[in-house]
């Protein structure tokens, strides 16, 4: 069960589609592609260091692999 939590605070631009919520007490971030995406991107804190400590990887990854970037 997601419980929103932090739903106070007005989003700041490009921000509308991320929640912060609680997954069994635990914080987690809910990224939307759009407001009614179905499969949104759920991820802890655990995870979301994992990203953070991972970035440039994933920076290099995105641009080798973006066919919008290669046409």
């Amino acid at each position: 069960m997601y419980l929103i939590i932090d739903d106070s605070q007005k989003p700041r631009k490009g921000e509308e589609m991320v929640e912060r919520s609680e997954f069994k007490g635990k914080p987690v971030l809910i990224m939307k592609r759009a407001e009614d995406d179905k499969y949104p991107f759920t991820f802890g804190l655990s995870k979301a260091r994992l990203i953070l400590e991972n970035l440039e990887e994933i920076k290099r990854f995105v641009e080798e692999n973006d066919k919008e970037a290669v046409s």
